[in-house]
């Protein structure tokens, strides 16, 4: 749900032209607002579910720090671009960041990791960044 709200947040007031097929053969043309869109999100294959990794079973902890928060803020890590989520880092507020799974073995740098995938934090990186993209910045730890 956290990564449905992140994906979705700034896109409430967006409707997006459809056409439905309706059960008597018809069909019809609609605009589908974000919630049908949600909807059928749910059977996108190449989405990772964060209910079916099994995370009761990984371990839990609360990290105290100063954290960025927004849309995108749930952070999917993978070790490498092929292996399988290893943690998934989440900021609860401000001072508290929740991780479950693998602990982070090298610094992660969460902010700007969060920053760069928040649509509320690229407008504001883009307006004072420089032309090249910080060196620390990783899409994936």
């Amino acid at each position: 749900m956290h990564l449905d709200r992140g994906r979705y947040a700034d896109q409430a007031e967006v409707r997006t032209p459809a056409i439905q097929l309706k059960m008597d053969g018809t069909i019809e043309e609609v605009d589908l607002n974000v919630a049908d869109r949600i909807l059928l999100s749910q059977s996108m294959q190449e989405v990772i579910r964060l209910k079916e990794l099994g995370l009761e079973s990984w371990e839990w902890q609360i990290l105290s720090g100063e954290y960025v928060t927004g849309d995108g803020a749930v952070l999917v890590i993978h070790e490498t671009e092929d292996a399988p989520v290893c943690t998934i880092a989440f900021p609860l507020s401000p001072t508290q960041l929740l991780l479950i799974g693998k602990p982070f073995d090298r610094p992660a740098h969460v902010n700007l990791t969060i920053a760069s995938n928040c649509r509320r934090w690229s407008r504001w990186w883009q307006r004072r960044r420089v032309r090249t993209m910080h060196p620390l910045v990783e899409r994936r730890l």
